[in-house]
Parts: C-alpha cells; structure tokens; sequence
C-alpha cells in the first residue's frame, strides 16, 4: 500500500512539474510576443489601386532615411525609384530621417508618379494615339489582307503614309535639354518603325499568294 503510494505521490509531482513547464513556456510565449508588437512600427504604402504594410523592428523607423525607405517601397511595387515619390498629407518628402518629417508609426504615406515634363508627356500623346488610331488597322491588315493585288498597295500605302505623317509630329517634339526623354523618343520611333515592317512583310507575303 506506501509503495502503491509512493508511486502515486511521484506521478503527481511529474504532472505537477510537467503542468508547470506548460504553464511557464505558454506565459513567456505571451510575453515575447507582446514584447514583439510593442517592438514593431509599421507605415502604410499606397500606390495607385494597392496598399502594403511595412514593418520596422531593426532598424528602427526613427533611424530609417527618406532613401532607404523609398528604394524598399520601389523593390515591393515593382517600380523605378527615380520616376516616382512619396507623399503624405500632400506634401512631398525630403532626403532625411523619416521621423524628422513627421512619419511615425501607423502613418500612411503615397507613392506617386513624377509628373511629366511637357516633352514627354507629348511623346505619351504620341503612343496613346497611335495605339488607338493606328495600330488596330495596322493589325486588320496583318491579320486579313485584302485579297487583290491593287488593295493589297493601296492599304499599305495609306497605312504607311498615316504613320509617316505623324511621325513628323514627333520628330518635332524638342527634347534638347532632357536626356532621358530624348532616349524615350528614340525608343518610340524604333517602336513606330516596327509597324512599316509588319506592313512590308505582310504586303510581300500577300502578294506572293496571289502568285
């Protein structure tokens, strides 16, 4: 009978210790992780349609830079970090500590575009307007060609002069003093150019189809 005792007063003090260890690990647990939130700062990012969270543990928000913290927005949206910026309350942020600017934890701030510069904002009409105008006929041609030799001239002749036509316009456009838009201009001819080919090569398949 003590032995059956003594075997049961051991079994209670290792589920008493095993209770306690639970007990313990659960309540550090719950330590670590409020000490963990208290810990955490976070700024909300809007760009356009979407919205993401930022959390800052180390470094800490108040040691974070207005250019740090913009190339690791860019990283996360997927965008180039010298054509936009951000905002918040509609002014735009500085080169400096984030805290120095008022941002602290639970801001939101805006990502916005840079706007454009007249020349390239024209180099944009340019594009829009050929992918609107010109480019679906350019498309029905490739895709259906007339089916008589005369047509199969005279389409290409019309498209190409159309496209001719504004390319003056933007070889008028004045991007002297801005080099990238001066590079964004060279890349929207080559892209216009790339529809005399669709034109031509379409053109000398049609017709040899005829043959």
């Amino acid at each position: 009978m003590n032995l059956y005792l003594l075997g049961f007063n051991v079994l209670e003090k290792r589920y008493l210790v095993s209770f306690v260890v639970v007990s313990v690990t659960v309540l550090l647990g719950i330590v670590i992780r409020k000490k963990i939130q208290k810990t955490e700062e976070t700024i909300v990012v809007k760009y356009r349609d979407e919205q993401l969270k930022f959390v800052f543990r180390q470094p800490r928000l108040s040691e974070v830079s207005y250019s740090n913290f913009l190339h690791r927005v860019c990283n996360a949206f997927g965008v180039v970090p010298e054509k936009v910026y951000l905002e918040v309350d509609g002014k735009e942020l500085q080169d400096a500590s984030l805290v120095k600017q008022n941002i602290k934890d639970g801001s939101v701030v805006y990502l916005k575009p840079h706007p454009l510069s007249p020349a390239s904002q024209q180099i944009e009409d340019y594009r829009a307007d050929l992918e609107k105008n010109v480019l679906p006929l350019v498309q029905q041609y490739c895709s259906s060609p007339p089916s008589n030799a005369q047509e199969i001239e005279d389409v290409h002749v019309r498209l190409t002069e159309t496209i001719l036509g504004k390319m003056i316009r933007l070889d008028a456009i004045d991007v002297q003093d801005e080099p990238d838009t001066r590079l964004k201009r060279k890349e929207t001819v080559r892209w216009t150019q790339g529809f005399f080919q669709q034109l031509d090569v379409t053109k000398s398949n049609a017709l040899k189809g005829l043959k």
